[in-house]
């Protein structure tokens, strides 16, 4: 009686009908099985996971390399490691195929950007809308003034239905001259990122908006050499800029200059000093205006000093 020499080798090798591929193409992922005559069926992985829809799939043909195809389509952006495992038969070992990296790529996207007031008037809210088309395109878009995002505008949902989706956001912050606005696109699971081209975004003054200065005192009346702070506050349309503290035309050393902070159209700037002199001290805010406010001066402080 003859020996039995077992069940033949086989080899299993594996290809695809597409990589790269494009996010939402079907790929198609034959396997080859080349043994004696062989029968039986192919399980296809994903970066270890069976795929479901192909989990047995038979091999057929005829003569000693024979074939079983896996198709798919929604794959996510990335690298996928593909592998084929052949189950063997009674005349033939199992064997697997080397790992497949099939490389899916986002669909092309296009990002476009409109403004709703260019120029705009310095302190009044517009509106950039950036218009993302792709594949049913989700994810956010970052908008930036040059390289820096505007505030509240740095990860905006896309929105909307179909190809064409938008994503908006709306400021008041920005300053009087041009500014390079751009919508960045960031992609996701079945799309590519793209930036708009950049908008120049004028923004103008109409007229300065008006503002009014106060001035207050920590202690009035105080003693020779007590720490005495003055603080300006400054009302208008989010002023920014500098207040300059004077006692009668000089201005008080170290506070010439001291520039205005907080948030909102009321903001203050602060001047500490211990070198008024005995007497009465007549003092005064003069807040210089920026690109969107008028100067202002506050009206005279008496402060004691004994």
């Amino acid at each position: 009686v003859p020996a039995s020499t077992g069940p033949a080798t086989t080899t299993t090798t594996l290809a695809s009908s597409a990589s790269p591929a494009t996010a939402g193409a079907t790929i198609t992922w034959t396997a080859t099985v080349t043994g004696a005559a062989p029968t039986g069926t192919v399980s296809f992985r994903n970066s270890g996971t069976p795929i479901s829809s192909c989990g047995a799939v038979p091999v057929i043909g005829t003569g000693n390399a024979r074939t079983a195809a896996c198709s798919l389509s929604g794959l996510a952006v990335g690298i996928h490691s593909i592998v084929a495992s052949y189950s063997g038969d009674t005349g033939n070992a199992a064997s697997t195929s080397a790992a497949l990296s099939q490389v899916i790529n986002g669909a092309a996207s296009t990002t476009t950007l409109a403004s709703s007031a260019n120029p705009a008037i310095a302190g009044a809210n517009v509106t950039f809308t950036a218009t993302v088309t792709g594949s049913m395109p989700t994810g956010t878009v970052n908008f930036t003034d040059g390289v820096t995002s505007i505030s509240g505008c740095g990860a905006v949902a896309v929105a909307g239905f179909g190809s064409s989706r938008t994503a908006a956001c709306s400021t008041s912050s920005l300053g009087a001259g041009s500014h390079s606005i751009v919508a960045n696109y960031s992609g996701d699971a079945g799309n590519a990122a793209s930036a708009s081209a950049s908008l120049s975004q004028g923004v103008i003054v109409a007229s300065p908006v008006a503002t009014t200065t106060e001035v207050s005192s920590s202690r009035n009346p105080a003693s020779v050499g007590a720490r005495v702070t003055f603080t300006a506050t400054v009302t208008g349309s989010m002023p920014t800029g500098t207040v300059n503290f004077t006692d009668g035309v000089t201005s008080i050393s170290g506070c010439g200059a001291v520039a205005v902070a907080g948030f909102g159209n009321r903001r203050t700037a602060s001047c500490s000093t211990r070198r008024l002199a005995v007497g009465i001290h007549n003092i005064v805010a003069s807040y210089g205006g920026d690109a969107t406010n008028a100067a202002s001066s506050s009206a005279p402080l008496s402060q004691f000093t004994y």
